[in-house]
């Protein structure tokens, strides 16, 4: 029987060992942990201001590997505490294997609608985490 030859563009070998685990680098824990501490660093402090100021809530809603860009994929919900929530933030990370961001990430999957106090009027946050790597 012939030997197979190792293709030198399969990095999937060369990123587990022959029983599934990941070599070295980030485990899932890690990416979460990750996505995160990423998530809290760059997405502010809150949202309104004197007695309206909310903190920021993020909640990892999944997290798992992506087969397809062989990355963590972890995706994360954020919504002002205290506040009537009408659509929580949603944003998609990709955490390398041996840790960072793949570029372009995080991704907005869906914009933050909520309301301070009864009577205002509905308040939008797009642009709360940026792709900023972390130092």
């Amino acid at each position: 029987m012939a030997e197979q030859k190792k293709d030198p563009f399969d990095k999937k070998e060369d990123l587990f060992t022959p029983t599934g685990e990941l070599k070295g680098g980030y485990d899932l824990g890690m990416a979460r942990a990750y996505a995160l501490e990423h998530a809290k660093k760059t997405g502010g402090e809150g949202v309104g201001r004197g007695k309206d100021a909310r903190p920021l809530i993020w909640e990892i809603e999944k997290a798992g590997w992506d087969d397809d860009a062989e990355c963590w994929e972890v995706v994360l919900s954020v919504q002002p505490a205290r506040a009537q929530v009408q659509q929580k933030g949603i944003w998609l990370y990709h955490v390398r294997p041996m840790g960072g961001l793949l570029p372009g990430t995080p991704l907005l999957r869906q914009e933050l609608l909520y309301t301070l106090s009864p009577g205002s009027s509905p308040s939008r946050r797009t642009g709360t985490a940026t792709s900023r790597s972390m130092s």
